[in-house]
């Protein structure tokens, strides 16, 4: 575990993500984001923790293995907090859910481990830069104990867990053969539902 998520008032840096104080609003969230004023943060930002989350547990990620993981931390904040981890949310592809914003961070990978933190391109400077992003700590944690619970799972047993009969993806894919679903977008309220019905989060590997 992260030594520095666990301290208290005042900011601090994981990757290249700024994460902000634990004593931030987890009472009020649900409640912010019903009224919009909950944050949401770029899927870079948060790939960016999950992957320094990762190499502390010596665990290498490919882009592949990262979109699951990081698909289960949006589950994760929407059952524990009732919001959003990610913005614009996840897209039914053919190997599970992806975040098309993290998948392009990080495509250069092919199917080889990623060796380093998505980057921004500021296209007034034509430079790469960091990406600087406050992320609360309720956040931080549900990120954190994704790694711990699912980190070391094969990634292709990640696949078959999202693919599941029921599953947020196989109730999107089987949905577009009967209605247009533009992106082919998974509900936040329908991953929200099955992760609160199923409890992921007490499953084991194996």
């Amino acid at each position: 575990m992260a030594e520095a998520v666990r301290q208290p008032l005042r900011p601090f840096f994981i990757g290249q993500a700024h994460v902000a104080d634990a004593t931030e609003s987890a009472r009020f969230v649900s409640v912010l984001f019903r009224m919009g004023l909950a944050q949401m943060y770029d899927a870079r930002a948060v790939a960016n923790v999950l992957l320094q989350f990762a190499a502390n547990e010596g665990i290498a990620l490919s882009n592949l293995k990262l979109q699951k993981l990081l698909y289960l931390a949006h589950g994760r904040l929407l059952t524990s907090e009732g919001r959003p981890l990610v913005k614009g949310g996840f897209e039914a592809w053919a190997y599970g859910p992806v975040s098309r914003t993290a998948y392009h961070a990080f495509k250069q990978y092919e199917s080889m481990a990623i060796n380093g933190p998505a980057l921004r391109f500021d296209p007034v400077k034509r430079t790469y830069e960091n990406i600087d992003v406050e992320i609360d700590q309720s956040a931080v944690f549900a990120i954190e104990e994704v790694v711990q619970k699912f980190g070391r799972w094969p990634e292709f047993d990640l696949v078959e867990f999202t693919h599941k009969p029921g599953t947020p993806w196989r109730q999107t894919m089987d949905n577009a053969e009967l209605s247009a679903n533009v992106g082919m977008i998974i509900d936040d309220d329908l991953i929200r539902r099955e992760f609160e019905a199923k409890n992921e989060f007490e499953l084991e590997n194996g």
